[in-house]
């Protein structure tokens, strides 16, 4: 299985523990907001937090290319179909429902995942991460 697909794989079945495989201890995770989160254990706490609230997840699009050495980048988009029913980060639950489109770019060295840009982790500027 490539890494994108693992990647989206145990994401989609709360398997967090098989990212210990594929991606470093100390991967950054850059925001669309300009700011940037470091560490697998927090890339974890914001997945069992979208996990939580996802009815559904569905894999739009994936890529990635490495090169003979295992570096290279990829892209993972996918679709996650939500329902506000309880507290997300500090926000209270409004009950509402909606889709959001995600795209996570990759970058990889020594096939493992030492990057991710465009995460939707605003969630983290606000301190639910402590």
């Amino acid at each position: 299985m490539d890494l994108t697909r693992e990647l989206y794989d145990a994401f989609q079945r709360v398997q967090f523990e098989r990212w210990d495989a594929i991606i470093a201890d100390d991967v950054l995770i850059r925001a669309r907001a300009g700011y940037a989160v470091s560490g697998i254990k927090t890339l974890k706490q914001f997945a069992a937090h979208v996990t939580d609230l996802g009815c559904r997840i569905d894999l739009i699009d994936q890529h990635f290319a490495l090169d003979p050495q295992g570096n290279g980048r990829g892209f993972l988009t996918f679709m996650v179909s939500w329902k506000n029913r309880k507290d997300f980060g500090g926000l209270e639950s409004a009950g509402w429902t909606g889709p959001s489109e995600e795209t996570m770019l990759l970058t990889i060295r020594g096939r493992r995942i030492v990057r991710i840009d465009d995460l939707a982790v605003y969630e983290w500027d606000r301190g639910s991460h402590e």
